[in-house]
């Protein structure tokens, strides 16, 4: 997996390869928990060229995000695709996570780009359910 870290004026980017799944989750955490061991608390992960990520790179960001809070740190997921986007409205993630959009490298990813994923209404996400009419006679005894 190609993960390149930059240090940048607000935070340190972490620029995800083109999957995260069970083979090389444990080289991103790795990676993840040394810049936080050594000082680093504000986390831009992009996923500007990521096209997959499997349930254990789901968990291994959840598990990160953990132990970031830990530290009184900050993490952002930045440069989604739509098809992650979908991914972490499916899996209700995007609840957990703060998300920026178009943050170039370089780039201020705290001004102006802040666009956290709504979830769509619908039962799913358990904003628009339906009402059932109301019963003129009684139940079937």
């Amino acid at each position: 997996m190609a993960i390149s870290i930059n240090r940048e004026p607000h935070g340190t980017r972490v620029v995800v390869g083109p999957q995260l799944t069970v083979a090389n989750r444990q080289e991103f955490k790795d990676l993840v928990l040394t810049e936080l061991r050594q000082g680093a608390r504000t986390f831009l992960i992009d996923f500007g060229p990521t096209t997959y990520i499997d349930s254990s790179g789901l968990g291994v960001l959840v598990s990160i995000l953990k132990k970031v809070r830990e530290h009184q740190g900050e993490l952002r997921l930045l440069n989604l695709g739509e098809e992650l986007r979908a991914l972490f409205r499916l899996t209700l993630l995007d609840k957990l996570f703060q998300f920026d959009i178009d943050a170039p490298p370089g780039g201020d990813a705290t001004a102006g780009s802040r666009a956290p994923l709504k979830p769509r209404p619908g039962p799913l996400y358990g904003t628009a359910q339906a009402e059932s009419p109301p019963r003129d006679e009684a139940p079937p005894p």
